[in-house]
């Protein structure tokens, strides 16, 4: 284990690499309008090419663990925003819909690596019992990112156009670089390197029955919270509550002050509770039922609790990322990339159908000449999403005495 000196050099640049992922995640949401006048997308279209970079992002996360404990977060993660680079630049000459669904798959394969990175980092160099806070402090920094990615690239993109306000971000990106190049160090090489062995403890993990305990409440949790608020809440925020731009903006904004606020505090919570020997899975529970809660709000379209419903499910939505370090306890430290990883991919499949899946569904119903889309069209895609959250945590209930032994095939 690292010193603390040395520790807190070693993670400060993974605490600015979730900026990097949500600035490219959140683009999307902010320059929709811009891409749907220039491209002439259909909501359909629109969805797919959003949920393209999750597709990247979830694609990449099996390899990526193999990656991650073979050789350590350094080398991988600058290799992968060089491939997150080359996306972004697709993205901005894009002549087509084509290319900007290329452009943004390979901006989510670069920025597969910007939680896991700091979250093999912290697994390899800080103490087990700081690892609750440790996670959810550096997935709390995807809401910094979020809200930068939100009413103030907002603005930058009124001042620049949509693709200067790429551009920024592709600085930043090469500024991130040399930090992790000149603070990261290389991580201890695993005892057995060979890649036989580092599959055969691939299909150990995959085939956990912890994991797959916890895979349909997190694919259905992460999903929805991936698909709304990347792209179809500022929407529904238009068309049913009647938010301007700028409106929707700040909205975004504040819904990423929330999830930052929901990720500490999950952090927080679960720390405490670990360290009591108690499970941090109520911690867990407490967020869903706030994310399920403002969902149903959102169904019931209370226009007046517009400025709260979606902070509120962002707020309660990010409980979900607790269930890391929960993950990350029961199993050996060599094989904590793979882990996260696994899950990752997971959750970022269930994304990328639910942004394509609402936008499907969207698309079944007539739109006004306006440009708008039907409430009840939304009405519907949250209905359908609600449900399957119900399903994901209802498996886990009735399933938890079966699937959670004391100690699962490599955890500890």
């Amino acid at each position: 284990m690292a010193s603390a000196p040395h520790l807190f050099l070693i993670l400060l640049p993974f605490y600015f690499t979730p900026i990097l992922s949500f600035l490219y995640r959140m683009l999307n949401a902010l320059i929709a309008p811009h891409l749907v006048l220039e491209f002439g997308l259909s909501p359909a279209e629109l969805g797919f090419i959003t949920g393209a970079f999750f597709f990247g992002f979830g694609v990449m996360q099996v390899p990526l663990g193999l990656l991650l404990d073979r050789y350590g977060p350094r080398p991988v993660i600058l290799t992968l925003y060089a491939i997150a680079a080359v996306g972004a630049l697709l993205f901005i000459y894009a002549p087509g819909p084509v290319w900007l669904i290329l452009g943004r798959f390979l901006m989510g394969l670069g920025a597969a690596g910007s939680m896991m990175g700091g979250l093999k980092a912290a697994r390899v160099w800080a103490p087990a019992d700081r690892l609750p806070f440790i996670s959810a402090s550096l997935f709390a920094m995807t809401g910094v990112g979020g809200m930068l990615g939100t009413a103030p690239m907002g603005l930058l993109v009124g001042e620049i156009g949509w693709r200067g306000g790429l551009g920024v971000i592709l600085a930043y990106s090469a500024l991130l670089m040399l930090l992790i190049a000149l603070l990261v160090p290389s991580a201890p090489r695993p005892a057995d390197v060979r890649w036989r062995t580092q599959f055969r403890e691939l299909g150990q993990v995959w085939r956990s029955p912890l994991v797959w305990l916890i895979a349909p409440l997190a694919i259905a949790s992460v999903g929805t919270n991936g698909a709304y608020l990347s792209l179809w809440s500022p929407i529904w925020l238009r068309d049913v509550a009647g938010f301007s731009q700028d409106a929707q903006e700040w909205a975004l904004f504040a819904m990423m002050a929330a999830t930052m606020a929901g990720m500490l505090a999950t952090g927080s919570l679960s720390q405490r509770l670990i360290r009591r020997g108690r499970s941090a899975m109520p911690v867990v529970f407490g967020g869903v039922a706030i994310s399920l809660a403002a969902q149903t709000l959102a169904v019931l379209e209370v226009e007046s609790l517009a400025w709260v419903i979606w902070p509120m499910f962002a707020f309660g939505s990010a409980a979900i990322v607790g269930l890391f370090a929960i993950l990350a306890r029961r199993f050996d430290p060599a094989v904590a990339g793979r882990v996260n990883t696994s899950i990752n991919c997971l959750m970022f499949a269930g994304s990328f159908a639910a942004q394509w899946g609402v936008g499907l569904i969207i698309n079944q119903y007539p739109q006004a000449a306006n440009g708008h889309y039907s409430p009840a069209a939304h009405q519907t895609a949250l209905l359908i999403m609600l449900g399957i959250q119900l399903l994901g945590l209802l498996w886990y209930v009735l399933r938890k005495d079966k699937m959670d032994p004391a100690q699962g095939t490599t955890a500890s």
